[in-house]
């Protein structure tokens, strides 16, 4: 039996490790056959974040499971604020399945006092509902003012405290601009340096494109994540598309 690899070697991997998210079965035995690494769960029509209904997450996993165990499984589970205004667990009727990382957003989270207490607190209660194993990835938003969000370097100091696995930067506007348009290469440089030295992995999304490659293979990232870049026309609420998956895949080894 393939071993899945241990959250440790995600870091300093070389090439980075290609992240594909999938929101049905379908996408991810396409994305898997294209040669992802790790297989994220979620429903663009939700946002950045959006969270797939509890039995999508269940098909998936099972799916993963029983025909790539070796593969790596994360899943977004929203936004903090959607936990704040209504009780966010009110559709999970039993435990999640097993799935290695989880990640939460922080849009309108930073207007909130001591955003980093009500973070916590809603990680601790989802926490209730995730397998043992499950660890969490902080989300920094590269365009956090607009999301009112906490800043990329607020973000790191709080997954660093609170013990999380990795730090993910993605965008929260899905307007055509990507990720470069919102945030330099040197401060995802500073950000890489500094989670790195806790030993936590860097993950780089927000609409990456085979050019953003070329200009990011001088940083030392583990993880590139995409969705649209990987579905039939290269939009994001499209069908992933394996073809697509396979040619970035070579482009990122290649790069």
């Amino acid at each position: 039996m393939i071993e899945k690899p241990a959250h440790a070697a995600l870091v300093g991997a070389m090439p980075p490790r290609l992240l594909v998210s999938v929101r049905n079965v379908e996408e991810a035995a396409a994305a898997i056959r294209g040669g992802c690494d790790i297989l994220d769960i979620k429903e663009p029509h939700r946002g950045s974040l959006g969270m797939a209904a509890p039995a999508v997450l269940q098909q998936i996993t099972e799916f993963v499971h029983s025909h790539a165990p070796h593969i790596v499984v994360t899943a977004a589970l929203g936004e903090v604020y959607e936990y704040q205004q209504a009780d966010g667990l009110s559709e999970w009727s039993s435990m999640l399945p097993v799935i290695d990382l989880v990640k939460l957003g922080g849009v309108k989270l930073a207007a909130t006092a001591s955003w980093q207490h009500t973070l916590r607190e809603t990680r601790a209660a989802i926490s209730h509902q995730l397998s043992p194993g499950t660890e969490w990835v902080a989300v920094a938003y590269a365009d956090w003012e607009a999301a009112e969000a906490p800043s990329p370097a607020e973000v790191i100091a709080e997954a660093i405290e609170a013990g999380c696995r990795g730090v993910l930067v993605d965008t929260y506007k899905k307007d055509g601009r990507g990720l470069l348009d919102w945030i330099s290469l040197d401060t995802l440089q500073t950000a890489a340096r500094q989670v790195h030295e806790r030993g936590l992995f860097l993950a780089l999304a927000g609409s990456l494109k085979y050019d953003d490659l070329a200009k990011l293979k001088s940083l030392p990232v583990d993880i590139i994540a995409i969705r649209g870049a990987a579905c039939i026309g290269g939009l994001r609420t499209d069908s992933i598309h394996e073809p697509a998956v396979r040619q970035f895949h070579a482009a990122l080894a290649n790069a």
